[in-house]
């Protein structure tokens, strides 16, 4: 156990929920609450430093005999019993077992009445016990808006405004942005299972369509239809019953029930379109999604585009609501809809109301209505605004982002502007540009497409522009001189430069860059610095990021060939030699040794005449000559050999004649001569040219690709070229690079030169040893299935049993299962042949005396812990054949491959994992071990922590959703009781196979599966059931999964299993409540689910929580019923109480049920104060303001 030392308060506050409910509510003793803390959690803290903590916290675990005396007679003068009261000290429960061992103990024999008082112990805190079905207080905000809704769409303005009558060509466009976030997707946005994309092509006949294209609503029927459509989704061709059915499913968990069928009638007027108040309860509903932040992006633009429709300009009369929190959070959700949609006479219609136009968005990303417009390119609606007099953000000069947020600068800067923190004026990071986009308007319209007609609208404000990057984007997007003109005026500074992943380039930069001489002049003119903002001052910068900078604006004019953006640039005292590789020393500039120059040739341009000498016009390095150039001026790659490997005759002969050397003088840093870009461009002439003016034949370019001219001609395929060095002096046993013959042999083996290749071997070149790629010649012959070569490779004495790197262009399009490999797994040349699935090529390594058994080893690589033969990269490859020969060549059919925290793999676990169904049944057929060993379920395989999870053939199978393949093994006596089969059933994420899940969960029980069957770290098979297959899980595979859940149960699965430890883990009806059915929650209460299971500590929620994030209301009510409590402690890691997860994403009618119906031990001060602080994080304006305003019911606790 590690020592223990000082801890922080906040070390102590993050483990405070875990120690007491491991301390006071389970009772551990301290020396074990020692050890668990330290091994499970890694918190080190010793019974000393616990104990003076216990204090601060006012923990005490055992009572002293006075507190249970003075508790005793505090409930005897109250006439209270035990089994009436919930009795908590220090906002912990106290057990009712523990009340009636303690009090009877230090009751006193007789009571005397005195006129004082006995004072309640402090701590405590003592309510009636709840009695179920428990009564609720439910007055939601949203029934008040039920209420003015039906006025107002009861007036005759209403009745007498637009007809929902079908519109001709009326077009409801719903963008599928969903699918571009789902790499993204976390937690924290809990969206219902809404349609992404709805193609009407028939009256109410609504078909899905699956991919992210935009897609058109043709709405030929009324628009409530169209309505109901982008919100609902009902079922393509159902019956009247069924619609009903699923849109009740679809909306009951969202609407708290007071009386049996009213949310029947609900589903019902809203497929009825006959229902007279049908268009009133649609949109009483989406008040309700709008109001509680439920739905997305694209549903709330679909409902707003239905809504112009509907009402028109009127439409805010219709929503002339209430001045309340909920009311305004529907107000800035329509309004930023109709920006996004571009329905200016809404936005005119709100105006007019006088709804403020300065409101801003919800959500961790919020910004004002106007930098919506401005993002979204509404000009007019922007004008609007204006005109409005709505105010015009420029954001923020420091930036908000901690020192470990994911930025390349900010880890040095924190509490500073990135230009503060670097004294270099107008220089941004990626996160302040993001930054600056998304809350400063002009920053966002210097971004978008329309900069130079949103600019000139924004910039007529008084408006500075000084708080974020403009002037490169604004150029960018196709600004005018006369916008940037404005720009500059308003304080934009000429030197702007932006630190960004996709390029580093300056407002001089960006204007060189487009060609656009007048617009170079004008920022020269303000001040611009013709050789880029980074100076000698500024050699941290450099230091930290030697790359980012390396292209000044004359740098950029050479690589366009501009002849006359140079002349200017030279002119205004841009220097030819300057290069922000001078800042860098000697040491620094090593690191460059490392690039291939083949392969980032333009990264390693930092220099004026290196860009020119790579153009195709010779007059662009001429004019950089004229103008004071150094021709043998460069880092890593002089001019000549930029000029020589693009074969430029001109340009070579230019810097030649202008006193370029043949061979640099740095020769350690040089990592293309001049002779080598010869030979790599192919010309004959160029690399005679090279020869005859004196170049090292031998030498060997520098860094970890270090290569000589014969080594690239043979690399190319250039015979020619390669018969000239030798005939010019060229040696092949140069001593300047290992193995340098051997590397020219590979080279010419892999470009199949037959004469050439044996020539070298006659000659004496091995063809053994490792090359420059780390392979060797025997290797470059199969890979490139040159059995020939291979054969002559293998006569002249090649070992088929070394072992090299297999290059990795080979391991990921060549293995279906490269999950397997590693670049530095060293493999035989049988290996690779199998990998390639040449059994030519096998069958000849194997008459050469190739072992077939031969594992793979490692090279610096400890992911890779050995193990792996070729029969697993045939069985992983699909070669059959291969297979089929190996095992006959006395393969071994069971041996294991170890990869570090990945599982074991056995050939036969490579084939299922492919669904190779025929080398399957090879390998069963020859003996494979389908179990990896592992003979059973014993205490040790289910306790202890299994790196990656070493499955067995089973599981994988089942993992796979490969009914074909769990069909076979078990035919082939496979053990459904060993693994956890029937929960790798369910572990796939892939909402497709949810069929094919519950075919397999069948086959698995009629063999004996055990429905209770576990690992200690993962679900149950009811569990996992109903964990969604993916986020956006359709309405059929939840259905099904619903389905083997309820078969599971009535088999025997433990509903009240405790979740997994591994993160995330929920008890059945916790996953049954994210899901959001309804029924299939009453049907788990109704057999005995625990209403109040824990959380599970890493991630995980009670019943009652995912109710509130997901904002189930219906779902909420029944749990609260059912005794559910309402303060619970959250999950000890990312976890929320209730009141906080349902505030942090905005759902105010949650929060109002909630706090309404709360009768915990905190007082309600903290309890709103803490749902604040989540609320802020979120930028939850509108929850906040009814936390302020928030006054208990007079039956509440005060």
């Amino acid at each position: 156990m590690a020592t223990p030392s000082k801890i922080s308060r906040s070390d102590w506050q993050e483990h405070q929920s875990t120690i007491c409910r491991l301390y006071q509510d389970e009772g551990m003793h301290m020396k074990k609450l020692i050890e668990v803390m330290s091994r499970d959690f890694g918190f080190n803290a010793s019974k000393a430093q616990y104990m003076r903590q216990f204090k601060v916290w006012g923990i005490q675990k055992n009572m002293k005999g006075d507190f249970w005396k003075d508790l005793s007679r505090v409930l005897k003068s109250m006439r209270l019993k035990i089994a009436d009261l919930d009795v908590f000290f220090n906002e912990r429960l106290i057990p009712e077992s523990k009340l009636r061992k303690e009090l009877p103990r230090r009751d006193l024999p007789t009571y005397t009445q005195t006129t004082a008082r006995p004072q309640m112990p402090e701590g405590i805190f003592v309510r009636p016990k709840i009695r179920l079905p428990r009564i609720l207080i439910i007055s939601l905000p949203w029934y008040q808006i039920c209420a003015q809704l039906e006025m107002a769409m009861s007036t005759p303005a209403m009745r007498g405004g637009r007809s929902p009558s079908p519109l001709p060509s009326a077009v409801l466009d719903v963008t599928d942005e969903w699918h571009g976030q789902e790499d993204n997707y976390c937690w924290m946005e809990d969206f219902p299972n809404f349609p992404r994309e709805i193609a009407r092509n028939q009256s109410c006949r609504p078909s899905i369509v699956g991919r992210p294209t935009v897609q058109k609503a043709i709405r030929d029927s009324n628009i409530v239809d169209a309505g109901i459509v982008s919100v609902l989704n009902p079922s393509e061709w159902c019956t009247s019953r069924e619609g009903s059915a699923n849109t009740m499913a679809r909306i009951e968990a969202y609407i708290p029930r007071r009386s049996p069928e009213e949310i029947e009638n609900i589903a019902n007027q809203l497929i009825n379109p006959d229902a007279t108040t049908r268009m009133q309860v649609f949109m009483s509903f989406t008040a309700l999604m709008l109001a509680n932040n439920l739905l997305q992006m694209e549903e709330v633009n679909a409902f707003v585009i239905a809504l112009d429709e509907i009402a028109g300009p009127s439409a805010f009369d219709v929503l002339s609501l209430r001045d309340d929190p909920s009311t305004r959070a529907i107000i800035s959700e329509i309004l930023f809809a109709a920006v996004r949609v571009d329905k200016s006479d809404l936005v005119k219609s709100a105006m007019k109301k006088g709804w403020d136009m300065n409101r801003i968005s919800t959500g961790p990303e919020s910004r004002t209505l106007i930098v919506e417009a401005v993002q979204w390119g509404r000009v007019r609606i922007v004008e609007i605004l204006i005109d409005a007099g709505a105010d015009i953000p420029t954001g923020r000069m420091v930036s908000p982002y901690p020192p470990d947020h994911l930025c390349l600068l900010h880890g040095h800067v924190a509490g500073l502007t990135t230009s503060e923190a670097y004294q270099l004026p107008g220089f941004y990071c990626q996160c302040e540009v993001e930054e600056a986009r998304r809350e400063c308007a002009i920053s966002a319209a210097a971004f978008s497409r329309g900069a130079d007609e949103l600019l000139p609208l924004l910039l007529k404000s008084r408006v500075s522009v000084a708080a974020g990057p403009v002037l490169g984007d604004a150029i960018r997007h196709g600004a005018c001189k006369e916008t940037v003109d404005m720009l500059l005026r308003k304080g934009a500074t000429a030197n702007e430069c932006v630190f960004e992943f996709q390029g580093n380039l300056t407002a001089l930069g960006v204007a060189v860059e487009s060609g656009d001489i007048e617009m170079v002049r004008l920022l020269l003119d303000y001040g611009a610095n013709p050789n880029g903002p980074v100076t000698f001052g500024h050699e941290m910068l450099m230091r930290e990021y030697p790359g980012a900078f390396r292209r000044s604006p004359l740098v950029i004019a050479a690589q366009h060939g501009d002849l006359d953006m140079i002349q200017v640039l030279v002119q205004c005292g841009a220097d030819p030699n300057w290069s922000t590789w001078d800042i860098l020393g000697e040491s620094w500039r090593e690191g460059f040794r490392y690039y291939d120059p083949v392969e980032n040739i333009r990264d390693l341009v930092h220099l004026p005449l290196q860009a020119a000498a790579l153009a195709e016009n010779p007059a662009t390095t001429e004019c950089l000559l004229r103008n004071g150039a150094d021709a043998n001026r460069g880092y890593g790659i002089p001019p000549l050999s930029f000029a020589a490997y693009r074969g430029r005759n001109a340009t070579v002969d230019l810097l030649i004649k202008s006193g370029a050397k043949i061979n640099p003088d740095y020769t350690k840093a040089c990592l293309l001569p001049p002779l080598e870009g010869a030979v790599y461009s192919g010309s004959e002439s160029l690399v005679q040219q090279m020869i005859s003016a004196g170049a090292d034949l031998d030498r060997c370019s520098s860094g970890r690709c270090g290569t000589t001219a014969l080594q690239r001609a043979a690399e190319r395929g250039f015979g020619a070229i390669f018969d000239l060095l030798r005939s010019a002096g060229a040696k092949l046993d140069s001593s300047s690079t290992p193995n340098h013959a051997t590397t020219i042999l590979q080279g010419f083996v892999k470009r199949h030169d037959y004469e050439r290749s044996l020539g070298l071997l006659r000659d004496g070149v091995s063809p053994n040893g490792k090359c420059k790629d780390d392979s060797s010649p025997l290797t470059a012959a199969i890979l490139g299935g040159d059995v020939n070569l291979m054969s002559l490779l293998l006569e002249w004495d090649a070992d088929p049993n070394d072992t090299y790197p297999l290059p990795a262009k080979y391991i990921r399009y060549n293995v279906k299962a490269h999950q397997f490999l590693h670049t530095r797994s060293l493999l035989t040349a049988v290996h690779c042949a199998a990998v390639v699935g040449n059994f030519d090529a096998v069958t000849r390594l194997c008459n050469a005396g190739a072992d077939v058994n031969k594992p793979s080893g490692s090279e610096g690589d400890t992911q890779d812990l050995g193990g792996l033969t070729a029969l697993h990269l045939a069985a992983a490859s699909n070669h059959k054949s291969i297979v089929e020969f190996l095992i006959d060549q006395g393969a071994d059919i069971n041996v294991i491959y170890c990869q570090k925290d990945l599982p074991a793999i056995s050939p036969i676990f490579a084939s299922i994992t492919n669904s190779d169904f025929e080398i399957t049944k090879i390998l069963l057929q020859h003996g494979a071990d389908p179990y990896l060993g592992q003979l059973g379920n014993g205490e040790k395989q289910a306790s202890e922590w299994r790196p990656g999870y070493d499955m067995v053939a089973l599981e994988e199978a089942c993992r796979n959703t490969d009914v074909q393949m769990v069909r076979l093994l078990i035919s082939a006596g496979v053990s459904v009781h060993v693994g956890c089969p029937l929960y790798f059933t369910f572990e796939t994420k892939r909402q497709a196979q949810v069929e094919r899940e519950a075919e397999i969960m069948e086959l698995l029980l009629a063999n004996g599966a055990d429905v209770n069957h576990r690992y200690d770290d993962t679900d149950t098979p009811l569990q996992a059931a109903l964990t969604p297959p993916s986020c956006d899980q359709s309405q059929s595979a939840r259905v099904t999964r619903l389905r083997c859940a309820r078969r599971l149960i009535e088999l025997g699965a433990e509903i009240n299993a405790a979740p997994s430890s591994d993160g995330c883990g929920r008890t059945a009806l916790q996953a049954a409540v994210v899901i959001g059915d309804v029924e299939f929650v009453q049907y788990l209460l109704s057999r005995g689910a625990e209403v109040n299971a824990p959380a599970a500590q890493v991630g995980g929620v009670t019943a009652l929580q995912a109710a509130a994030i997901g904002g189930y209301l219906r779902i909420a009510q029944i749990l609260l019923e059912h005794g559910a409590e309402i303060d619970a402690d959250p999950s000890s890691y990312e976890g929320r109480r209730a009141i906080e997860g349902a505030a942090e994403r905005g759902r105010i009618d949650m929060v109002k049920l909630l706090l309404d119906n709360y009768n915990g031990p905190r007082p309600f001060s903290k309890v709103c104060e803490s749902a604040m602080e989540f609320a802020k994080r979120q930028n939850q304006w509108y929850m906040m303001e009814f936390l302020r305003s928030y006054t208990p019911p007079t039956s509440a606790k005060q």
